[in-house]
């Protein structure tokens, strides 16, 4: 009777260390599996729990060090009780059989279960964890520094640093890739103008820019009257002022400045002048990143681009930016748009001086640019030549048909997409 009970408390003793054995695997893998990001927002929030966690990920090699303490106590006491249980049962012929029985169970119900299960939710078990882990830190804290600074050691003979696991940044690309995977969480909108600020260093000013012959301003040499017709019914906020020729600017008028300027009959060049922002220059092929921050360094909304001989390319404006990360803040009505109208399935009849990259935005198209940036520059570039009108070719799967055009400038084109077989 009293082997009897001395084997029952033995099992049952047995049974809380398994359990304790998988409590303690579950937790190491899920306070390495946590979503650090997300625990930095849950520990700026407040939460008491998060903010221990963090504390304990400080020092990794400490908390491992504690987990592993006690979960090997836990294993080698394990081991013990199940050999006093065998040798009770079944003598010594049943070690044999014991042991293995005992690495199944460890292997299947204190690792392989528990650390599976940690890794789909780390979240949930890391932070209740690290209300026990952290005061029991400071309880075993001179046994913990004693193993922590022996493994340092050892870790150094081989020239590993521990102090390395903190602070890994990721990079542009990884960063895109989280972004990514995290669709599930993130609304396809956002996500997209998130991967559209990460990939700003990728795309420049040419890609974005109103090109020179799309340039609307006011030829002070032309008759006076014109400049005020312009200044009244102009769509844009901001105007360049030059003399004859666009390479020639003198500056850029605030339209708003001069509103209440321009219905006085006496308002004239000589005070339109004295209101003008002297012109901001970039040159062209700056990323969209670093000309973002130009803008708000210099506190300009408005720059010129200019080839390495200082002529003008185009104009950008912060607008520009914002709308390349955000899109197009209204809906495009393809039927009704002037610069881009619905033919047919696939079919659209395109101002030749649009942007390549706008009407891959708009159409979801993937139409290649070939180092130019307006469907004119491409054309002319492929063609080599000034093409007749109804001239139609092949590049990759659109066919592009010339629809108006002049000596020096193709103004209007039909862009079919062809259906992959």
């Amino acid at each position: 009777m009293g082997d009897d009970q001395s084997i029952s408390l033995l099992i049952g003793l047995l049974f809380f260390l398994l359990i304790l054995s998988a409590l303690t695997s579950c937790s190491e893998a899920a306070l390495l599996a946590v979503n650090r990001y997300r625990l930095k927002h849950k520990a700026l929030k407040g939460n008491k729990a998060a903010i221990l966690t963090e504390k304990l990920l400080e020092k990794p090699d400490r908390l491992i060090g504690l987990i592993l303490l006690i979960n090997n106590a836990v294993n080698v006491s394990s081991a013990s009780i199940v050999t006093l249980i065998s040798l009770r049962i079944g003598g010594e012929g049943a070690l044999v059989i014991g042991s293995l029985i005992l690495t199944l169970v460890l292997l299947i119900f204190a690792e392989i279960t528990p650390k599976t299960f940690a890794v789909k939710y780390p979240s949930k078990i890391a932070l209740p964890a690290s209300l026990i882990y952290y005061p029991l830190l400071k309880i075993f804290s001179p046994l913990v520094f004693f193993v922590s600074f022996i493994v340092n050691l050892v870790l150094k003979l081989f020239g590993f640093d521990s102090n390395d696991l903190k602070g890994q940044a990721l990079n542009s690309s990884e960063l895109k890739a989280a972004v990514t995977e995290s669709a599930e969480y993130v609304p396809d909108d956002h996500q997209q103008m998130l991967l559209t600020i990460l990939d700003l260093e990728n795309i420049n000013v040419d890609d974005v820019m109103v090109p020179r012959q799309e340039i609307i301003g006011l030829d002070l040499n032309e008759p006076w009257n014109d400049s005020i017709k312009i200044l009244k019914s102009t769509k844009y906020s901001r105007l360049p002022l030059y003399r004859d020729d666009i390479d020639q600017i003198i500056g850029v008028v605030r339209v708003r400045d001069v509103l209440s300027d321009i219905m006085n009959p006496e308002f004239n060049e000589s005070q339109l002048l004295r209101k003008i922002q002297a012109p901001f220059y970039i040159p062209e092929g700056t990323p969209l990143s670093k000309q973002l921050i130009n803008f708000k360094e210099h506190n300009h909304r408005f720059a010129f681009v200019v080839d390495e001989y200082g002529d003008i390319q185009g104009i950008v404006t912060i607008e520009d930016v914002i709308r390349e990360i955000i899109g197009d803040i209204n809906k495009i009505d393809k039927s009704s748009d002037l610069e881009l109208h619905k033919l047919s399935d696939n079919k659209y009849r395109v101002d030749a001086g649009m942007s390549i990259r706008k009407v891959n935005r708009l159409l979801a198209w993937t139409m290649p640019n070939k180092g130019q940036t307006t469907i004119n520059g491409l054309v002319l570039e492929l063609l080599g030549e000034m093409p007749e009108k109804g001239h139609n070719f092949a590049i990759e799967n659109y066919i592009i048909e010339i629809l108006d055009s002049n000596d020096h400038m193709i103004k209007t084109v039909s862009i079919e997409q062809l259906q992959s077989t």
